[in-house]
């Protein structure tokens, strides 16, 4: 039988690494185009969302290459992690839908611990 295992976290890879991408480029157009709703959670700093923007970029697309797992995961960890602490927990009064959307949140950062500990898999950059 075929060893398979090392083609499971490229699926991971792949969607964990656009999940970050596509909306990345979503607010880096946003902010081109003269901001983007996500200034207005981070104080009103527009560099702040810049910032934001090319962290999801940048590391997004090194999980989607499998370039440095073990480092570039967390950055984007750290967003996710933001993310529960300034718009899931806070907006969950609203939001009947808030449970799914912190499971969520809690099933990727799972997702990219996973590839930081069991590596990129194949078709890796540095495999």
């Amino acid at each position: 039988m075929v060893d398979k295992s090392d083609y499971g976290p490229v699926a991971l890879r792949l969607v964990l690494g656009l999940m970050f991408v596509l909306p990345g480029f979503d607010k880096l157009m946003g902010m081109i185009g003269g901001g983007h709703m996500v200034v207005n959670m981070l104080w009103g700093v527009a560099a702040l969302g810049w910032l934001l923007a090319l962290v999801e970029i940048l590391f997004g697309l090194s999980i989607l290459a499998g370039w440095k797992l073990e480092w570039t995961v967390w950055p984007v960890a750290a967003v996710l992690a933001g993310a529960i602490f300034m718009v899931v927990l806070p907006g969950r009064a609203d939001n009947p839908m808030w449970m799914i959307n912190l499971l969520f949140h809690l099933a990727a950062i799972a997702g990219l611990f996973s590839l930081s500990v069991s590596g990129p898999g194949k078709w890796a950059v540095n495999a």
